[in-house]
């Protein structure tokens, strides 16, 4: 099963006995057999035909559409999951503060200590860059979290730690690429560009796997509700923020795989991967999901993928049995 992402604009996505067909001024790009694909990504101007959406929607394959340069607008979904019991139980936990609090607790407190632990493996193999001052910030963080009563003074922790967290990330970068801080709306540097678009793509896949698990995707715990915000999502990605996406734009960056000749600066709209790059991207994220490695706690091989379909049963499970939720921790 794979993640199919179309990014030719102007393409158009059809059916043609059990297979997807990918077509551009009436040749054909790419031929996918329907059983093979688990999800399928368009950016930007993709034609789907309603021959082609009836076939994904029966074959219970998500459609994601994203901007061209990455932004989400929403997904295509076979019918929602039949767990009533289960979104019932999640909006009653959402009003129960304690709960909340108990969720965003351990959210919080993981998302502080993967950082340290990726600036950790970063320092076991750099020794010359001091970054002992940020570590022990961040440890102060974590001292912090537990004794937060509010929603609201939790994520100031966590904003706090997260200055520190990228005061060191950007000391980490040794070749062409340069981070000096964070900006999004629009990314304003290419190390920011590679961030928003790993951290876009992940979110998307949060999103489709929490709602295959029955989830309210809108109902979160640290993230308060905002209308039209996954804020369920947004959440279960703290906690991979820095295995996933963190370490992967640090290796592109540091391994030279992409430099400044790769990137447009677009004005208002920011400085954005070229179109042979994005694609590019695209193919190495999506490889680098589906790596194979030895889970600690489990000790079981895992890739990142399998691991967000762990998390999601595991916040189910904690929404329904009230169980203790156990975030993804970087080792």
């Amino acid at each position: 099963m794979s993640v199919v992402y179309v990014t030719e604009q102007g393409a158009s996505v059809r059916k043609t006995s059990k297979r997807i067909l990918i077509m551009k001024d009436g040749k054909p790009l790419q031929v996918i057999r329907l059983h093979e694909l688990e999800k399928l990504v368009l950016f930007g101007n993709i034609q789907l035909t309603t021959q082609a959406m009836t076939a994904l929607l029966n074959e219970g394959i998500e459609v994601s559409f994203l901007s061209s340069k990455g932004k989400f607008r929403g997904r295509l979904s076979p019918l929602e999951s039949k767990n009533i019991p289960l979104r019932i139980s999640q909006y009653k936990r959402y009003n129960d503060m304690n709960f909340r609090l108990s969720i965003a607790h351990r959210i919080v407190e993981r998302k502080i200590r993967n950082g340290r632990s990726l600036i950790m493996r970063y320092k076991r193999t750099h020794s010359e860059v001091n970054l002992d001052t940020e570590i022990q910030h961040l440890d102060s963080m974590m001292g912090k979290v537990s004794d937060q009563n509010t929603i609201p003074s939790l994520m100031g922790v966590e904003g706090e730690s997260a200055a520190t967290y990228f005061r060191a990330y950007g000391r980490m970068f040794l070749k062409d690429l340069q981070f000096s801080s964070r900006s999004r709306r629009p990314p304003g540097d290419p190390a920011n560009a590679l961030l928003s678009l790993g951290y876009a793509l992940l979110t998307n896949e949060a999103l489709g796997i929490l709602a295959a698990q029955g989830l309210d995707i809108h109902i979160g715990f640290l993230h308060e509700i905002h209308y039209g915000r996954p804020s369920l999502a947004l959440d279960m990605v703290e906690e991979f923020r820095q295995p996933v996406v963190d370490r992967f734009v640090l290796s592109l960056a540091n391994r030279l795989v992409f430099t400044v000749e790769n990137f447009d600066d677009n004005g208002d709209k920011g400085v954005l991967l070229n179109k042979d790059s994005f694609k590019r991207y695209l193919a190495l994220y999506d490889r680098m999901m589906n790596v194979s490695f030895k889970d600690k706690e489990s000790d079981r091989n895992v890739s990142f993928r399998s691991l967000l379909s762990r998390q999601a049963q595991r916040i189910a499970k904690c929404i329904l049995e009230e169980e203790e939720y156990k975030p993804f921790i970087m080792r």
